[in-house]
């Protein structure tokens, strides 16, 4: 059972970098854009 939840708080933490980077690169092309 505690191996199931620390799969699933590693998946949270996988996603929320995923979702990190998705931003950075998106305000990268934003930049881009607008200059």
């Amino acid at each position: 059972m505690t191996g199931h939840w620390s799969l699933v708080t590693g998946n949270q933490e996988v996603r929320r970098e995923n979702l990190e980077v998705s931003l950075n690169a998106y305000f990268s092309l934003f930049s881009l854009l607008v200059s």
